[in-house]
């Protein structure tokens, strides 16, 4: 399930952190050029010629939303996608262990319920702090666009009142890119803590789920419902760039756990930075790609264990569980689920 509702707040908060900066920033510049003698915060006189120092010094005295209180709803919102993205991973595990109880391949037993993840609070705090920067960003080229304008519009002898049609243009133009940049973040991010949170979980891949409207892409359509592993996404960008759901500007794709194809072998690792072949969101004006956390083991079993160990256990206990009948699976994944030793029980 893709979390549209926190998209849509996410950019929501763009929209309206941009919107206060620029719609404030519109109104003195009019305000100035509707004074029949223009005069600085000093009250000294202003010829059109000085229109760019006092322009810079409004720049400098005008603000929007303060920016501890945009980072701090920027982080709530983090906050929400991530528990989100927690209770999707859950109801994978929940699904692959209904599964298994039926009578499926094993290999899904990798799965350990409850495990702690590396999404932390300074990890998160630094991914809103980003947020910010891309809105002042916004802000920033607002102003300056504005500044040519009416600069533009004294050189030519344009009204106020076409230079303040100009203006408003370009306000909403930048709405639109607010908005589009905070749907853009809110997919990355949550396409980029799923991911952690499936790897950790011991899912090596995903099936490929679209909303199924109008808006989705003809290319991502045709992904849905397939298989892919964490290691090797499919060719799903719009310039043909290997990326799993949510890594494409705008996706609302996501991953849902699966052991696909992998469900008849023996349990693997895989490897959290995937295969180089994802695309790694940088720049100025995206969001960075989460840094590999050092994600704990699942439980005091498992991180003592070496990986070659650790694929003797899950061999032993897929040996052992093709033998049970399904009521005893389902008494097996029960003494799993709740943290029992995998080879206390006897039957």
């Amino acid at each position: 399930m893709y979390p549209l509702h926190l998209e849509k707040q996410e950019e929501d908060l763009y929209k309206k952190a941009f919107l206060q900066s620029a719609a404030s920033f519109n109104r003195q510049v009019l305000k100035f050029l509707q004074q029949g003698t223009r005069v600085d915060s000093h009250n000294r006189v202003i010829r059109d010629a000085d229109i760019f120092s006092w322009l810079n010094d409004l720049q400098n005295r005008t603000g929007g939303v303060s920016q501890e209180k945009l980072l701090a709803e920027l982080l709530m919102n983090k906050k929400l996608l991530s528990a989100f993205s927690s209770s999707q991973v859950k109801r994978n595990i929940e699904a692959a262990v209904s599964s298994l109880a039926a009578g499926s391949p094993p290999s899904v037993a990798a799965v350990r319920p409850g495990a702690k993840d590396g999404i932390s609070e300074r990890l998160l705090e630094g991914i809103a702090k980003t947020g910010v920067q891309l809105i002042t960003g916004l802000q920033k080229k607002h102003q300056d666009t504005v500044a040519q304008i009416v600069a533009r519009g004294l050189a030519s002898g344009k009204s106020n009142s076409q230079i303040a049609e100009e203006m408003n243009h370009v306000m909403n133009v930048g709405v639109g890119q607010a908005q589009f940049r905070g749907r853009d973040q809110a997919s990355k991010f949550y396409s980029q803590v799923t991911k952690i949170r499936q790897s950790e979980a011991g899912f090596p891949g995903y099936i490929w789920r679209t909303l199924m409207d109008g808006r989705v892409r003809d290319r991502h359509a045709a992904l849905e419902g397939k298989y892919f592993k964490w290691t090797n996404p499919p060719r799903s960008g719009t310039k043909g760039e290997f990326l799993h759901p949510g890594e494409d500007y705008n996706c609302r794709c996501y991953a849902e756990g699966s052991f696909g194809e992998e469900a008849d072998r023996e349990f693997e690792q895989t490897p959290l930075s995937g295969s180089g072949r994802g695309r790694s969101f940088g720049g100025d004006d995206t969001f960075d790609t989460l840094p590999d956390p050092r994600i704990k083991s699942m439980d005091a079993k498992i991180e003592t264990m070496s990986k070659s160990s650790l694929s003797r256990q899950m061999k032993n206990f897929r040996d052992e569980f093709q033998d049970l009948n399904k009521s005893q699976r389902i008494e097996k994944l029960n003494a799993l689920v709740k943290g029992a030793d995998w080879d206390s029980q006897n039957y």
